[in-house]
């Protein structure tokens, strides 16, 4: 199903030209992995990896005929794959979705179809399906999450209709009964998931084609707010600290995080935002970005520099072109992003945390 190759950065790739006080962006990250998948990427997530304490991340992989893909993003070649469902997966999660020990990988199917597995890793890796369950058709992102600080994870889902559900496994009945349900104004182009400044964990959408954006609040009186802005109608919104974002199919122009009531930009270069994601670091919070020419910026902001009202990348580097997916994960050595192409390529890279201090120190020293 997969042919594995080196894979170079592509003489193709555009030059973009910086300001010259943004000198000395350009970094060349480690390639760990290219490979062409037969049937097109439809949702792609890094999971941990617990074959040795250092070990590169795995790539989960949701494609359109149906399977999900589990392989090691380095040059290991340990796969495994599951059984086909009935239509695209559309959405990966991985957690402790069913609040029992240890994490559980849930995939979602164009059609509703919910899928736990094992991940079981040896020499070989093997998706064990443990759960199946019917759920609504449409859902377009999924996160494992303590929404509520009840000290229980709730499943979130993010479906097409402009609606927004939690669900919790119930150990009764042994399913995932749904807790709660927002419905927002206006279709939703992208999502951030994370906690306030103030510590209070919340959903921030974007509004396609508005100047608008919505807050839900899950805890406390769930309350949703539709907020105006000055930004551009094409702009994503952040928590203070993301643990997930995600567009939906739309260009973004412009990313804000919201802090004390306060709005701040990443400073963009180059072209429209495809993909984006983000690491939430025990010191500092990162965002990816990778524009429509495959051109990929890291930014790296906490309460350092969070004050300012534009936040600089600290680097830049090249991915590939018709990038449509990207996945991020830290690990005490490394950021791992994967990204994946609207013609069923993927590639894997890393970049050492210990460059990332570094330039994170220098520019807010």
């Amino acid at each position: 199903d997969m042919s594995l190759q080196l894979l170079s950065t592509p003489s193709s790739s555009p030059s973009i030209s910086v300001p010259s006080s943004m000198g000395g962006l350009d970094f060349l990250p480690s390639v760990c992995l290219s490979t062409n998948l037969m049937h097109t990427c439809t949702s792609l997530l890094l999971i941990p990896s617990h074959a040795t304490i250092d070990a590169p991340p795995l790539v989960v992989c949701g494609k359109e005929n149906g399977e999900t893909l589990a392989f090691s993003s380095d040059y290991g070649h340990r796969f495994g794959r599951s059984d086909a469902c009935t239509s695209p997966i559309t959405a990966i999660a991985y957690g402790r979705a069913t609040n029992q020990t240890g994490n559980e990988l849930v995939t979602i199917s164009a059609d509703g179809q919910l899928t736990l597995f094992k991940v079981i890793e040896g020499i070989t890796l093997t998706l064990q399906p443990t759960f199946h369950q019917l759920v609504q058709a449409n859902i377009t992102a999924a996160v494992i999450a303590d929404v509520d600080r009840d000290g229980l994870m709730e499943l979130i889902v993010i479906m097409t209709d402009r609606v927004l559900r939690t669900f919790q496994w119930c150990p009764v009945s042994n399913q995932f009964l749904p807790r709660n349900k927002w419905e927002v104004p206006s279709h939703v182009s992208s999502i951030a998931i994370g906690e306030s400044s103030t510590r209070q964990y919340e959903a921030w959408l974007s509004q396609a084609g508005t100047r608008q954006y919505v807050a839900i609040r899950f805890s406390g009186d769930h309350s949703v707010t539709v907020c105006e802005s000055r930004m551009d109608a094409s702009t994503i919104f952040m928590p203070y600290r993301a643990d997930y974002v995600r567009t939906f199919g739309s260009l973004v122009t412009g990313i804000v995080v919201h802090v004390n009531e306060k709005e701040r930009r990443l400073r963009m270069i180059g072209g429209d935002i495809i993909g984006l994601g983000t690491v939430r670091l025990p010191s500092k919070v990162v965002v990816m970005t990778v524009d429509v020419n495959g051109l990929c910026l890291l930014y790296a902001y906490n309460e350092r520099n969070i004050k300012k009202l534009d936040i600089d990348p600290l680097m830049r580097m090249t991915v590939l072109k018709d990038t449509f997916h990207m996945a991020l994960i830290g690990t005490p050595a490394a950021i791992y992003v994967t990204v994946a192409t609207t013609r069923g390529r993927l590639a894997n890279y890393s970049i050492p945390m210990g460059t990332i201090d570094h330039r994170f120190s220098r520019m807010n020293s």
